[in-house]
C-alpha cells in the first residue's frame, strides 16, 4: 500500500492546476478527487515557481489535524523555500488504515507541484511520528524524518540499512522523553545521522525555536549528502547558533544538556571541512572533567534508572489487569498499591528540585495515557466490562478530578449490571462538570438505568 505513491513521483512534473492555489498563506483545505473524500492543510512559499523543484515536509497528526504540522513549520518552511502539506485524514490507530490517506495526500501534491524527488520528508507528532518513521524504514525514497514526541513503531528498530536522516523533537516533561533519549543512542550506533531536540514542553508538537532548529539541521544534512552546495556562511552560523544554546545550557546549571548539544554539534559539523572543530573538542573535554558536569551527568542517570523501573512497574500492573483470568483476581495490584504509586508521583511534583518535577510529570502524563490506551484495548477488542470495570477504578484514581474518567467508569458499572456502583459514579461524573445532557439520555448503555429514580435525577439537574 505505501508504495503507491512512488509512480506519480517519478512521473516527469507537468505544471497543472498549481496556480490556483495561494502561495505564502495556509490553505486549511485541498481536496482531493475521489469516492473517499480525502483532504490535506498546504503551505506553499510565496516565491514558488514551477520551473524548479522544491523539498517537501508531509505531516501525519494523531488526530488528523493536518493544518498542526503546516502552521508549526510554515514560517521556516517559507524562509528555507520548503512545501508543508498535512494529512485532514490520518489519525493514530493501525498504520493500515492511515496509509490511504497519507498516500493521497502525497500524489495529490506531487500532481500539483514541482515536488524535488531527493528532498521529501516526513514529520508527525506521537503516534503519526511512529507512522512517519514505518514510511521512512519502508520507502527509500523519504530522505528524512522530523519525528515528535515518539520514534519507531515498536516492531522496528534503527539497523544499518536505513538510508534516511532522523531529527527527534521531545518536551522535557514528554511521557515519551526516555525513549527519544534513548533512541539518539540507537541511531548513532546504526550510523543513522540524526539530531535530538529536547525543549520545555509536554507531549505537543515542537515549539517554534525548536521546529526553527529541526528545519536548519536538514538544511545542514542536505549539504553533508549533497544534495545542496555547502553553504559556508551558513554552516558557521549553525555552528555559532548551537553553541550559544550550549552556552545558556551551562549558565543556567544544566550541564548533560550543555554536553550533548556539543557533542550533537561537532558530529553535525565535521562533515565540513572548512569549520576548525578543535576548539569545540577542548571544550567538550573540557567541560567532562569538571564536578559539576559530573554532578548533573549522575544525576540524571539516577533518575533515568527511577523512571525505567517505574514504567516497568506500572507496565506490569496494567498488563495484569489486561491479561488475568479473573479466578486469580488477587494477584492484580491493590487500589492501596495504586494509591501509593500516585503519592510519590505528587512527591516528586512538589519537589523543590526542577529535575524531579519534570520526572514527576513525566510519569503522571504515561499513566494517564497508559489508563486511556488500556480502556481503548478493553473496550474495541474484547468488550469486557468486568474488566474493564477494574481498568477504569485504577483510571479513577489516577485522574480523581476528570469527569470523563467517572463517566467511563459509570459506564463500565453499569454494562457490568453492577448497577448502584454504576449510579454512585454517574453522579460524581456530573459533580466534577460532565454535562452530556443528549448523550445520557439517548445512548442505549443506559437504558438498564434509565427508570431509576437517581438516573431521572441525574438528568434533571442536567436540564437546569
Amino acid at each position: 500500500m505505501y508504495l503507491i505513491f512512488l509512480f506519480f513521483l517519478s512521473l516527469p512534473f507537468r505544471p497543472q492546476i498549481s496556480d490556483s492555489l495561494p502561495h505564502g498563506s495556509v490553505i486549511d483545505t485541498v481536496i482531493i478527487k475521489g469516492p473517499q473524500h480525502y483532504s490535506y492543510a498546504l503551505y506553499i512559499p510565496s516565491n514558488y515557481e514551477s520551473n524548479k523543484a522544491w523539498p517537501v515536509i508531509f505531516g501525519m497528526d494523531p488526530v488528523a489535524r493536518g493544518i498542526k504540522p503546516v502552521q508549526v513549520f510554515k514560517a521556516f518552511a517559507e524562509h528555507y523555500g520548503y512545501v508543508v502539506a498535512g494529512s485532514n485524514n490520518s489519525r493514530n490507530g493501525p498504520i493500515e488504515k492511515a496509509l490511504p490517506a497519507v498516500n493521497a495526500m502525497i500524489s495529490d501534491v506531487a500532481h500539483r507541484l514541482h515536488i524535488d524527488n531527493k528532498r521529501i520528508y516526513l514529520t508527525g507528532f506521537s503516534g503519526g511520528a511512529r507512522l512517519a518513521t514505518y514510511l521512512a524504514v519502508k520507502e527509500h525514497m523519504i530522505t528524512g524524518v522530523i519525528a515528535c514526541g515518539a520514534g519507531f513503531p515498536s516492531n522496528l528498530q534503527p539497523g544499518p540499512d536505513l538510508s534516511f536522516s532522523y531529527v527527534s523533537t521531545v518536551g522535557n516533561a514528554d511521557m515519551n522523553y526516555p525513549e527519544m533519549i534513548g533512541l539518539r543512542q540507537k541511531l548513532n550506533a546504526a550510523q543513522i545521522p540524526n539530531h535530538l531536540i529536547v525543549f520545555n514542553g509536554t507531549h505537543q508538537w515542537p515549539d517554534s525555536a525548536s521546529a526553527q532548529e529541526a528545519i536548519r539541521w536538514l538544511q545542514l544534512d542536505a549539504m553533508r549528502r549533497r544534495l545542496l552546495p555547502a553553504d559556508k556562511n551558513f554552516v558557521q552560523r549553525y555552528y555559532a547558533q548551537q553553541i550559544h544554546k550550549a552556552n545558556l545550557y551551562e549558565k543556567t546549571g544544566k550541564y548533560t544538556d550543555a554536553y550533548r548539544t556539543l557533542q550533537q554539534t561537532k558530529e553535525d559539523i565535521d562533515h565540513f571541512g572548512f569549520v576548525d572543530i578543535k576548539t569545540l573538542s577542548a571544550k567538550i573535554k573540557a567541560l567532562e572533567k569538571t564536578k559539576s558536569f559530573r554532578r548533573d551527568y549522575s544525576k540524571e542517570n539516577k533518575i533515568k534508572s527511577i523512571e525505567n523501573d517505574r514504567i516497568q512497574r506500572y507496565l506490569g500492573a496494567f498488563r495484569t489487569i489486561l491479561n488475568i483470568r479473573f479466578d486469580r483476581a488477587d494477584e492484580l495490584k491493590s487500589s492501596g498499591w495504586w494509591e501509593d504509586q500516585i503519592k510519590e508521583i505528587h512527591h516528586w511534583l512538589d519537589s523543590s528540585d526542577p529535575d524531579y518535577v519534570l520526572l514527576g510529570k513525566r510519569l503522571d502524563q504515561f499513566l494517564k495515557a497508559n489508563a486511556y490506551e488500556y480502556h481503548r484495548i478493553i473496550e474495541n477488542n474484547w468488550h469486557d466490562y468486568h474488566r474493564l470495570v477494574w481498568l477504569d477504578q485504577v483510571w479513577v484514581l489516577i485522574s480523581p478530578k476528570s469527569a470523563r474518567v467517572h463517566y467511563l467508569l459509570a459506564r463500565s458499572f453499569i454494562l457490568d449490571k453492577q448497577t448502584d456502583n454504576g449510579l454512585a459514579a454517574l453522579k460524581k461524573a456530573v459533580e466534577l462538570g460532565y454535562k452530556n445532557y443528549q448523550n445520557l439520555k439517548t445512548n442505549p448503555d443506559f437504558k438498564s438505568v434509565r427508570n431509576t429514580q437517581v438516573f431521572k435525577d441525574v438528568l434533571k439537574k442536567l436540564e437546569r
